[in-house]
């Protein structure tokens, strides 16, 4: 820091596009190098799950502070850690919870379409703990690199993310049911799309 405040990030303005720029381009080089091209449903989920992505780090990651700030609202490193679990829940504790579980719900519906084999549901909790926790690292990490943050790294969060992504693919497990069984009932002919959905 050099005792200037120089701005924040919040992950929005000009920052999605240069990421949808980079995303773009590295799925037109691999389609251009990969022998076996990638199929456009495929690519369909991709981009949405890299949507997706996008309105995560908005979420969960800005702002970002960048110099010191004249006035700091917001915690200081020794005050950002919650590491009991559901203790002292606040009514703000509870709304905050369930918003946590919502943000990982599109994470489980939309990982097992991106996978090649079907996702077991132990399979989904171990990725859905993984994402959680990369969401919790990734905030401690840039708290640490600028010494400061508004936000707190809490292991309800973590709980929390875990149960919406586990939430997330017991939806998609219910959609691809009530998908197939649409399928069959209505005799609708399939295309490659159709296909690829009914093959998870």
């Amino acid at each position: 820091m050099d005792g200037t405040f120089i701005g924040t990030i919040n992950f929005s303005g000009i920052y999605p596009v240069i990421a949808w720029v980079i995303f773009l381009g590295i799925l037109l080089f691999l389609r251009y190098k990969q022998k076996k091209k990638m199929s456009g449903p495929f690519l369909f989920f991709l981009i949405l799950f890299f949507a997706y992505l996008c309105r995560v780090v908005y979420w969960t990651q800005g702002p970002i502070f960048i110099g010191d700030l004249p006035i700091k609202q917001g915690y200081e490193l020794k005050y950002i850690f919650q590491p009991i679990p559901l203790f002292n829940l606040t009514s703000q504790d509870i709304k905050s919870s369930f918003l946590n579980i919502l943000l990982a719900v599109p994470y489980g519906f939309l990982l097992p379409f991106l996978k090649k084999k079907p996702v077991t549901p132990w399979r989904m909790l171990w990725y859905s703990f993984l994402f959680s926790f990369s969401i919790e690292a990734a905030q401690l990490l840039l708290a640490l690199l600028t010494g400061f943050t508004i936000r707190v790294i809490d292991v309800n969060d973590l709980i929390f993310n875990t149960l919406g992504g586990v939430i997330g693919y017991g939806l998609f497990r219910l959609f691809l049911l009530l998908f197939r069984w649409s399928l069959k009932k209505c005799s609708i002919p399939e295309n490659s799309f159709l296909t690829y959905i009914s093959q998870k």
